[in-house]
């Protein structure tokens, strides 16, 4: 499995593609739902983990048409203690979800063996707030041990220059009211503390 980690050959100059937004695509344009925005709670079910195999095989699919490389990522940006609490997983079903997301992004990497150029699979860990809120300053790592975890406290805000679209979502998808993860209300003006 640790096929490229002493020489990773995206960098050396060839053309990579990788994903389009795994969760966006997945929920907006396929209309499941993912538990807290989190993709790896898909894997365990069968039906979930067919959606992430052909979320990945059509972007594989296009790497290898296109004679480019691919850095497959883990479905693990919400894989990590921060996110334990609200995915109400202990830390050992975290390292579990971990280590089976490299072992599906591996079996990916298998079965697409006769690309012409490099598939480097990618453990990424994504933030411990909201990626999409900008802050003015990071986030310090927990001091805590990794067995405990400590409420996320959002740093000030950075007001962005100008006005900032409102995002919204298609028809085709509502929110659900059990959501944790923004406004159930169609009508949210998205200036609320809980939009």
């Amino acid at each position: 499995m640790t096929k490229y980690r002493n020489a990773l050959p995206q960098l050396s100059g060839g053309i990579f593609l990788n994903d389009a937004g795994l969760e966006t695509d997945i929920i907006f344009n396929k209309g499941v739902e993912i538990r807290e925005f989190a993709a790896h709670t898909l894997l365990p079910d069968p039906a979930g983990r067919e959606v992430l195999t052909t979320y990945f095989r059509e972007m594989l699919s296009l790497a290898q048409s296109k004679g480019a490389g691919f850095v497959l990522d883990c479905p693990t940006w919400k894989a990590h203690m921060h996110w334990a609490g609200d995915l109400k997983a202990s830390e050992e079903e975290i390292k579990q979800a971990n280590l089976d997301a490299v072992a599906f992004a591996a079996g990916l990497r298998e079965e697409f063996s006769s690309n012409e150029q490099p598939i480097v699979i990618n453990a990424l860990i994504g933030p411990r707030g909201d990626a999409n809120i900008a802050t003015s300053r990071p986030i310090s790592p927990p001091s805590c041990p990794s067995s405990t975890t400590r409420p996320f406290t959002s740093p000030t805000p950075v007001t962005p220059p100008g006005p900032v679209p409102r995002r919204t979502r298609p028809p085709s998808v509502s929110r659900s009211s059990s959501s944790t993860r923004g406004c159930p209300s169609s009508s949210c003006s998205g200036t609320g503390s809980s939009c």
